[in-house]
């Protein structure tokens, strides 16, 4: 594998892709909490980046949760930082990384109990299965309403110029 994205399924490290399988990345855990929901993944080999695939990006400020669908998003490295761009517009969201961006594979039934969730208009469900799945692994902790990332997880918030993040739909508002 050409990229260095850190794949988990269950707590375990991979060492391939499971290209087709729904996932869920992290990509923001500061005062914001913003979560990649992907029904599949593939890899191209040739630029090195990671694609998610069937993207819903939740954003959660404070207690109002937005739901925002993307076609696919790349992962990738530049000049030593971690980026999640979207594919159409090639803007990028918030927090960038030091950290490698980690993808956990998810089963089928728990994306469709998200998809759930999210027709429902509900967050916290989604938020406790990343606080599950993230609060496990290496550096990660969780407790009660509480996902703790390590300190160079996603943190960069001035590593791209604000004008460059992907924009949302409702009020024009970042994402």
């Amino acid at each position: 594998m050409l990229t260095s994205v850190q794949l988990f399924r269950y707590e375990r490290k991979l060492t391939a892709c499971a290209l087709g399988e729904p996932s869920l990345t992290l990509v923001r855990n500061d005062s914001e909490f913003g979560l990649l929901i992907s029904s599949g993944v593939h890899e191209d080999f040739v630029t090195a980046r990671f694609y998610l695939d069937g993207v819903t990006y939740l954003r959660v400020a404070g207690k109002q949760p937005l739901y925002t669908d993307f076609g696919s998003v790349a992962i990738f490295q530049h000049e030593g930082v971690w980026l999640a761009q979207d594919t159409d517009s090639g803007r990028y969201f918030p927090n960038p990384s030091y950290c490698p961006y980690h993808v956990v594979y998810i089963s089928h039934s728990e994306f469709q109990r998200i998809q759930c969730a999210r027709a429902e208009g509900l967050a916290f469900p989604v938020f406790e299965s990343a606080q599950q799945h993230f609060g496990r692994l290496p550096g990660f902790s969780f407790s009660a309403n509480s996902l703790e990332a390590p300190d160079d997880y996603a943190t960069l918030g001035d590593a791209v110029p604000i004008t460059e993040y992907v924009p949302t739909t409702q009020n024009g508002t970042l994402i």
